[in-house]
């Protein structure tokens, strides 16, 4: 009844006048009567897109630090046989007086392998992009391929396997003079990366530098060693100082076994 009605009225006017400035503030629409849900539903919305958003960004914070571990962690697989070599038949060797101490190498190679995939996450989230990648690789048309600069990600991965493979060759084979070779190999790669790099983006061109700097006093190191250390053909077999000292350290390891020492 009206009576009734008016009554609810003032009792909801007495006991809940904080939803009716709310109401007041926000009227229905003539159009629909459901004008209330339809606002709701914007906020509702609004609150969806402000989560999606904060799980966006810590799904590419956890891929970006899973992205720069890896590059590190996958640099650290040639270690063991460093740590082996350095400690038997590398510093049994005559070497260069320019060598640096062996406890140099670990975290310089960790820091650099750091960089390294810092400035490749950083080239991805770029090139990733459909229209500010397209521009920024058609940007180094001119002076490299576009397929080069197209699949850069591609090119880095492959230098960077390129690089894992040298400690095996070189410590794990003895293979000094292929060692010096893929050195070589390395730092004629890394010029166009950091080229490309750069034009891209300057920081993670940047950030490769020091691994040019590190990689030219690498294959000087590894020219030394090669000229101190000749590699000869002895019946159909490469052989050097490095194969030899490592059998010589191999013999008195057994020997010393074998009267208990």
């Amino acid at each position: 009844s009206q009576r009734s009605g008016n009554l609810r009225c003032v009792f909801n006017e007495k006991h809940h006048p904080r939803q009716q400035s709310v109401t007041t503030a926000l009227p229905k629409s003539p159009h629909s009567p459901f004008s209330d849900v339809h606002i709701n539903s914007k906020v509702s919305r609004h609150h969806n897109c402000a989560g999606s958003s904060s799980s966006t960004s810590l799904s590419a914070s956890m891929a970006a630090v899973a992205w720069v571990a890896s590059s590190a962690l996958g640099g650290m697989t040639g270690a063991p046989i460093v740590i082996k070599s350095t400690k038997t038949w590398y510093k049994m060797i005559p070497l260069p007086t320019f060598t640096p101490p062996n406890g140099v190498f670990a975290p310089t190679w960790t820091t650099l392998y750091t960089f390294m995939g810092i400035a490749s996450w950083r080239i991805k989230g770029i090139v990733s992009q459909p229209n500010i990648g397209t521009t920024a690789t058609s940007a180094t048309g001119a002076i490299f391929p576009p397929f080069f600069s197209q699949n850069i990600i591609l090119f880095s991965l492959i230098h960077y396997l390129m690089n894992l493979s040298w400690a095996p060759i070189f410590f794990g084979l003895k293979m000094l003079r292929a060692g010096h070779v893929l050195n070589v190999a390395l730092v004629i790669t890394l010029l166009p990366l950091i080229a490309v790099y750069y034009s891209i983006d300057a920081l993670s061109g940047i950030m490769l530098l020091p691994y040019l700097a590190w990689l030219l006093v690498a294959t000087r190191l590894s020219s030394g060693v090669c000229k101190l250390n000749p590699t000869e053909v002895k019946q159909g077999c490469w052989y050097n100082n490095a194969k030899l000292q490592d059998q010589i350290w191999k013999l008195r390891k057994e020997a010393a076994r074998n009267i208990g020492l």
